[in-house]
């Protein structure tokens, strides 16, 4: 019983001292935590500078982009197509890669003999004399194979705007 007793007596102690900070080891875990969310905060301010870099980096080169189309086409055509991207809200660079990837959607369609894409793609004059070279080509029995390698350049020749529908013509 004495020994039963003394262990009692030992296991309260020690459970009343378990999980208690004297004052030193709690200033001690405060200037770890202290440390720790400083640097937390170097590193976080140190990723958004590069962020702001990267960001500003990329401005830097979409403007350039954006200034060498916009500089090979004509003084009343660049204010013209300026209003229609403007309008549009889309970038020199978006609408020039979207019109390549028409071109060569035409090429395809045109290739394959799709004229109901054709029909989408191109005005009703244009798509009238695809619409023929593709029907003769069918009714010849000839197939045609088209592979585009690359579009080396790609310009603004013209632009205007008539009512509701912007017309630019790319070379």
């Amino acid at each position: 019983i004495f020994f039963a007793a003394l262990a009692l007596y030992i296991f309260l102690r020690l459970f009343k001292e378990f999980g208690k900070i004297n004052e030193d080891e709690k200033r001690n875990l405060e200037e770890i935590v202290a440390k720790k969310k400083e640097k937390m905060q170097e590193v976080q301010q140190q990723m958004i500078e590069k962020a702001k870099q990267q960001i500003a980096q990329a401005i830097s080169t979409q403007a350039k982009i954006e200034e060498e189309i916009l500089s090979s086409i004509d003084h009343n055509n660049r204010e013209i197509f300026l209003s229609i991207i403007q309008r549009s809200n889309i970038t020199a660079e978006f609408f020039l890669n979207g019109a390549k990837s028409v071109f060569e959607m035409v090429l395809k369609s045109f290739a394959e003999g799709n004229l109901a894409e054709l029909k989408t793609l191109l005005s009703e004059k244009i798509y009238q004399g695809f619409e023929g070279a593709v029907n003769q080509r069918n009714a010849e029995n000839k197939k045609m194979v088209t592979n585009l390698i690359a579009i080396d350049d790609a310009k603004i020749i013209s632009a205007q705007i008539t009512d509701n529908l912007a017309l630019v013509t790319v070379s």
